[in-house]
Parts: structure tokens; sequence; C-alpha cells
């Protein structure tokens, strides 16, 4: 097999000599003649091995269409050697044009063809190889004509850039106009509440005497209304409030040794809780706060009501106080302690167990 003058010929005795392992190319020492105008029937004018066009592949630039084969892997699996992996360089090139398929990288402005596994092992990996590379027609490029083409793929970057931002501005322009839809749409219910609210309201105050004794001989009637006084104010109590819910009494060793809270249903007693609404505000006392907290979900009087506060703003307005009042006993017996409880029902646990303790010792 005469290497010399042919597409294989590398200009350089050692490389030409990897060409000469008949137990690496055995198709190509059998087909050489085959193999040559295959090639050149792909406009394909030189092959070399990997490591002729040095370690910098990103600064190769071919005069004419040239192949770099692997010639030593067999199989595009068993890559495993960095030094094998430098055609990734390649693709970090801003400037050069790439097509890819499984095995094959073309790069149309540098002249060059990289198949990542030895195709000259038998005549069907040849035909793949042959196939693979018809596929994307590759051809030499004269320096005008990479100049060219480097302009031309420029502009279509640019302007696939400017399609990519035209449709994300697309379709940020529709979310808005949706959003701003049921914006819309909320805000004429809103105005339609407050419309009725302000018809109730306006027949409310020739009549608010006669609302008020209706609220307040319905508050009576509650059973678990314990104590109620009217003034310029009205305040009432439920009594002794407990609530009764899972309480960290402690800590125990779970999976691999690693210690938990101990969690158990508890009924701890909060305190007599007494609500006095006055100048359509509710503020509350306990005479056995914890500190200034009158309830786990409560301080310095003041109630937190989460995302019901504006329940509790209709029924003052309104002056639905019997409801008003129904929702303060359930407020009263619940804790969430997923919701950031100004303090946390242990602490009224332990407290009332020091108590009781204390109590005992007496």
């Amino acid at each position: 097999m005469k290497i010399k003058g042919t597409i294989f010929d590398c200009g350089d005795e050692r490389y030409n000599k990897v060409w000469e392992n008949k137990k690496f190319f055995p198709h190509l020492h059998e087909n050489f003649k085959k193999v040559c105008e295959s090639l050149e029937n792909l406009n394909i004018k030189r092959v070399v091995p990997l490591d002729f066009l040095g370690d910098k592949l990103e600064d190769i630039k071919c005069q004419e269409l040239t192949l770099l084969v692997c010639p030593f892997l067999i199989n595009v699996d068993e890559v495993n050697n960095t030094d094998l992996l430098q055609y990734n360089v390649l693709i970090n090139d801003s400037v050069t044009i790439k097509k890819q398929e499984e095995l094959l990288n073309y790069y149309p402005t540098k002249n060059l063809l990289i198949y990542r596994t030895n195709f000259f092992t038998t005549e069907c990996m040849f035909d793949d190889f042959l196939y693979t590379v018809q596929s994307i027609s590759p051809k030499s490029l004269s320096v005008k004509e990479i100049r060219n083409l480097i302009l031309i793929e420029t502009w279509k970057v640019n302007i696939l850039n400017d399609l990519r931002d035209h449709d994300s501005d697309k379709l940020n322009l529709v979310n808005n106009i949706k959003n701003l839809e049921r914006t819309y749409k909320r805000k004429l219910v809103e105005l339609r509440n407050m419309k009725l609210q302000k018809e109730h309201l306006e027949k409310l105050r020739d009549s608010v005497g006669d609302k008020l004794n209706s609220e307040i001989t319905k508050i009576r009637k509650n059973p678990f209304v314990k104590r109620l006084e009217i003034d310029d104010y009205i305040k009432f109590s439920f009594g002794q409030v407990y609530i009764t819910t899972d309480v960290i009494t402690g800590s125990k060793e779970g999976k691999d040794g690693i210690s938990v809270p101990k969690l158990e249903k508890k009924k701890v007693r909060i305190g007599e809780l007494i609500f006095v609404l006055k100048n359509s505000e509710v503020e509350i006392e306990n005479e056995e706060s914890i500190e200034n907290y009158q309830h786990p979900h409560a301080s310095n009087g003041i109630l937190c009501y989460g995302e019901e506060k504006l329940k509790v703003e209709k029924y003052l307005s309104m002056l639905e106080l019997n409801k008003l009042v129904n929702f303060l006993y359930s407020w009263a017996i619940s804790y969430s302690p997923d919701t950031n409880p100004y303090l946390r029902i242990e602490s009224f646990y332990e407290e009332r167990k020091q108590e009781e303790q204390g109590g005992d010792e007496e």
C-alpha cells in the first residue's frame, strides 16, 4: 500500500507510518484504491491522524477539506483518554460554524471533518462513514468563501437571537395582558362589593341602636359566652380557654440514633380570655399572660388573624357582632404552629405545668 502522493500523505513520514498498521486498518489495506476514490468523491482532500494537527485544535484552519480521524479508536464507547477528547475544544469556538452527526463533526470555516471512531476496520463501518458524510455534503472552501460564510452565519445568529427575544417579549406581553384581565375582573368584583357595603352602611346608619341591641341579644344566647358587659364598649369572656393540640414535651431517639422531638397530644390551659370591642377594634386581655403574650397568636393585646383579617374588619364595619364573637371563639381555641405564632404553645404548656407543680408542693 503506497501512501506517498495520496490523500493519506501527511508530508511527514512519522505520521504516514500510522496508516501502515494493517492490524488497525484492515479494510484500508485491502481496498486502498477504492477507499481513496470514495473519499475524494466526497471532496475530502486529506486524511490525517488525530495528533498530526497538534494540541491546539481551536487554532486549526485547513487550506483544503481535511478529515481528522482517531486511528487507534476502534469503538467510540471506548473513549476514556482526555487526549482523544480535544475535539471538544473546537465546540467552544464562537466563530466556527458546526454541523454535527452522532460520530461526525463538520467545521466548514476550518475546512475540517472530525470522525470519532476508526472506520477503516470493516466495509460496513466504512459504508456507515460514507453515508454520514454524504448527509452533510462537506466541501472545501476558499478564504473568500469562508469569510462570506461567517458573515452570513453571523447575521443568521443575530436574527435568530432577535426572533427569540421577540418571542420572549410576546409571551411576556400576553402574560401581562392576562394578569391585567384578572386584576380588572377582581377589581370589578371589589367595586361591586364596595357599593353594596356602602348601601348597607347607609341603611345601618339610621338603625345603629336597633342593630346593636339585636346583635347583643344573639351574643347572650351563645352557650360559650360566660360573661358579657355593656358600657361604651362591649366586653365578653369565654371563661377558661383550653387548646388541645400536639405539644413538644421532650425528645426521643429516632432512626440511626438521632434525637427527634417527642410530640404528645395535650390540653393546654391558656387562661380566661377577655375580649373588648371598642372603636371598631378588638382587644384581648388575660390575667395569666406569659410576659406580653395573652395567647399564642396575640401580643400586647393585639390579635393576629392571619388571612382572616379582612373578615374581622367586615364584621366590625357591618356591626355583625354575633358572627364576630363566634369567629373569636374559634380563634381562641385554635393553634397554628405553621403560621409563625407570636409564642409557641410549648411556653404555655411549660408555664402551666410549673404552676400545677408549685400548687402541689404547697
